[in-house]
């Protein structure tokens, strides 16, 4: 992330005390750029408000081994940089034909 967008987003942290010193924070991370551009701006953050940084992710088996890799990324990524990852499986498709919906 360039130093111009992490300060931008940094300043609206700031400015509107969206974290703050030892908070817990869960961050919803799919694998996708957008939650991932999420998870690395909370890692460079995570010393300086010296926060409990979680992953969840859910895998909702809805893209067959597309939603199976971006469940491996999201957690071979949190391995290496030390980030606690919740995964939790729900087979849609399983529950959908149970239930008939």
């Amino acid at each position: 992330m360039n130093n111009t967008i992490h300060d931008a987003i940094l300043h609206t942290v700031l400015q509107n005390r969206m974290l703050t010193c030892s908070d817990k924070v869960v961050v919803g991370v799919s694998g996708g750029a957008d939650s991932m551009c999420l998870l690395h701006f909370l890692m460079s953050v995570r010393e300086k408000f010296q926060l409990d940084l979680i992953v969840a992710h859910i895998n909702h088996h809805l893209r067959g081994e597309e939603a199976d890799r971006d469940q491996k990324t999201v957690e071979e990524f949190c391995r290496q940089f030390d980030v606690r990852c919740e995964v939790l499986n729900a087979d849609i498709p399983r529950l959908c034909a149970e239930s008939g919906e």
